[in-house]
């Protein structure tokens, strides 16, 4: 899927949510607008209450995990895919960036992604009944 960059904004707390348009065309005259907002997160130790949460967290997510907000529409006449960006663009603006701008969303986040390894360890190739604790060791 090709994505094209069309703004980087600065968000407060230091972090950019950077504007994508995945826009391909369909059948015809028809268009599927895809608009694509990514915020990426540094894993940082700071974050963490002990080290072994931290570690594995990055050497599951690496040095960053991605916040990502999608909004699509398929068969959207060709004339009309600039406006139906333009809309799926304003609701982000109007609605996401102030979540994504708090200070302590960096923070949050990255320990959401903590917990939902220790919810879901199966989906980061971990066996369910291996703790959480033993899978840095």
């Amino acid at each position: 899927m090709v994505e094209k960059l069309v703004a980087v904004i600065p968000l407060p707390n230091g972090l950019k949510a950077e504007i994508y348009d995945r826009s391909r065309p369909l059948a015809g005259d028809r268009v599927k607008v895809a608009f694509l907002a990514r915020v990426r997160v540094e894993v940082k130790e700071e974050y963490f209450d002990r080290r072994a949460d931290y570690e594995m967290t990055r050497n599951i997510f690496g040095g960053e995990v991605l916040y990502e907000h999608v909004s699509e529409r398929t068969f959207v006449p060709a004339q009309e895919q600039e406006k139906v960006f333009g809309e799926f663009e304003r609701h982000f603006r109007q609605h996401a960036l102030a979540y994504l701008s708090r200070p302590h969303f960096p923070a949050r986040f990255v320990l959401s992604k903590y917990r939902d390894i220790e919810k879901n360890p199966w989906k980061y190739g971990l066996l369910p009944e291996q703790k959480v604790d033993e899978a840095g060791d």
